[in-house]
């Protein structure tokens, strides 16, 4: 079980007194994993449920941060990806590559609105940055 990333390591000295500032750290990652949800690359057995919450997030009901929080404590193994998602996780998420464009498109790393059109411009560089590397 290795690790590929925990929200903590981000989070800066004084966090801990500003719950809007956790959050922030919590939304990219939600994202992330939403998508790879969405596009069958999370790993079905690392779920009891399934992933019910790519479907809770699409319908309202539950936002990426929660995602974040709730279904995954923060933290993203390689066993939460599906053969076909963790080398893409691993070369492009762990390496730092997906917070890099996303500072490119919204200014910010962390501080990305935690809305649909926010997740939809997110999964637009995802599907590109994926096809990019699976050519």
């Amino acid at each position: 079980m290795a690790l590929i990333d925990n929200v903590t390591f981000y989070l800066p000295d004084g966090y801990e007194d500003s719950e809007e500032t956790f959050d922030n750290y919590l939304v990219p990652m939600g994202m992330f994993v939403v998508w790879a949800g969405k596009r069958g690359l999370l790993a079905d057995s690392c779920f009891e449920g399934g992933n019910n919450f790519v479907d809770e997030v699409a319908a309202g009901e539950l936002s990426c941060r929660d995602v974040t929080d709730f279904e995954f404590d923060g933290k993203l193994y390689d066993y939460h990806f599906s053969e076909r998602g963790l080398p893409f996780a691993e070369s492009y998420y762990k390496t730092g590559k997906y917070y890099q464009d996303l500072k490119l498109e919204f200014g910010s790393e962390n501080e990305i609105p935690d809305d649909d059109a926010s997740l939809k411009r997110v999964m637009e560089i995802l599907d590109m940055r994926f096809d990019e590397t699976t050519r």
